[in-house]
């Protein structure tokens, strides 16, 4: 059993902020600074059926979302978490969780992205253009601006970082992977349960998730629990942006390239 008790006032607690920093998307605001790189990300999350869930705004009580990683039990075979708060158990299953988030049933039938080998950082190679700096494979230098600003949008939603905020790790190469043109779609929740079960095996780094995590517990257990962090909205001006991604006010975009094979599949 993954029980992590002995890690709550050890290593989560003893953080001031033990949970990862997130915000939702307004994709109001991005299409509002009309930038067409921008316009291309918005774009894609809408047609990867993105848009809801990194819009979804909860805030969230810390000391709650740490007791759920210090005591997760994830049943594989059940597909279920099993935690407790102060040492009442809860539980909920896969398809509950999904559905509390407001995926549609179809989601959980797509491909998943963990089913696939964690992509190499050379085969990311096509994310990268020199003219937007030196390139580094596997971290955001010189990254093109399409795939810069997804991998922006991602650490503050779907795989949210509390380290090097340059470094591309894991199953966030494949997920930038899938915002390549033609590529078909994925389970999105799979993906958040699949790195939820990720985190809670070493919350060293943080704990993350915390407004889906906050938001499932609350429709659980029933109780209206107190919240002590905010879910900000990223709302970056388009300066900011501009900055970030290395263009010019009317930049051209680049049409965005795609892999020259689709992504091995774990054994």
């Amino acid at each position: 059993m993954w029980f992590h008790a002995d890690w709550y006032e050890t290593v989560i607690m003893t953080k001031t902020h033990p949970t990862t920093e997130m915000k939702s998307i307004d994709w109001t605001h991005l299409n509002d600074l009309d930038m067409p790189v921008v316009h291309q990300v918005v774009s894609v999350c809408d047609r990867m059926n993105l848009q809801t869930i990194m819009s979804f705004n909860c805030d969230w009580n810390e000391e709650i979302v740490a007791q759920f990683y210090a005591t997760l039990y994830v049943d594989r075979e059940g597909k279920k978490f099993h935690w407790t708060i102060e040492g009442k158990p809860f539980l909920v299953n896969y398809n509950e969780f999904a559905e509390i988030l407001g995926f549609p049933a179809a989601d959980l039938d797509r491909p998943k992205i963990h089913n696939e080998n964690v992509l190499e950082d050379e085969e990311m190679h096509y994310m990268y253009d020199r003219v937007y700096g030196e390139i580094e494979f596997g971290k955001t230098k010189g990254m093109i601006p399409y795939y810069k600003m997804l991998n922006q949008l991602f650490r503050y939603t779907l795989t949210p970082k509390s380290g090097d905020s340059e470094n591309v790790s894991n199953m966030s190469k494949n997920l930038l992977a899938r915002m390549a043109p033609n590529q078909p779609v994925f389970s999105v929740f799979d993906f958040i349960w699949e790195e939820i079960i990720i985190t809670s095996v070493s919350p060293k780094m943080g704990c993350h998730y915390a407004p889906y995590i906050f938001f499932m517990i609350k429709e659980v257990t029933g109780v209206n629990i107190l919240t002590d962090k905010g879910h900000q909205v990223y709302k970056p001006s388009k300066r900011t942006l501009e900055r970030l991604l290395k263009i010019g006010s009317h930049a051209i975009p680049q049409a965005p390239q795609g892999p020259a094979h689709a992504p091995s599949h774990a054994l």
